[in-house]
């Protein structure tokens, strides 16, 4: 594919993309952010492409929308989790007692995951 070819298609998707990122995000700035990696990945792969891109481009938006999510999931902790683990950062326990009381502050279902079967 060649760049003129490659700006008419990223042009034509964008408003699709945008707003599919949006619905995901809720953000019109993180929205923004994903649809530009989706095309810089379109970019890096044109050599091998053909068009129609939609459902590639559709495809590759979602999964970066969810590892998005994924990863403001993973880096926002309840307070009270937070608060837990600063609590427990200042004891003097021994390694294994602190990682089993930082267990015992975990939901039921992630505790039975994380405990050794007796």
């Amino acid at each position: 594919m060649n760049i003129d070819t490659y700006k008419q298609e990223a042009a034509r998707l964008r408003p699709r993309l945008l707003l599919i990122a949006r619905r995901y995000t809720g953000s019109d700035e993180e929205g923004e952010d994903i649809v530009q990696d989706c095309l810089l990945k379109i970019w890096m792969m044109r050599e091998d492409l053909s068009i129609p891109l939609d459902a590639l481009a559709v495809t590759i938006t979602r999964n970066l929308c969810i590892d998005h999510l994924r990863q403001q999931h993973l880096t926002s902790l309840p307070e009270n989790q937070i608060t837990g683990i600063s609590d427990i950062k200042d004891c003097d326990e021994e390694p294994i007692e602190r990682m089993m009381s930082i267990v015992h502050t975990l939901p039921d279902m992630q505790q039975t995951v994380l405990r050794p079967a007796i």
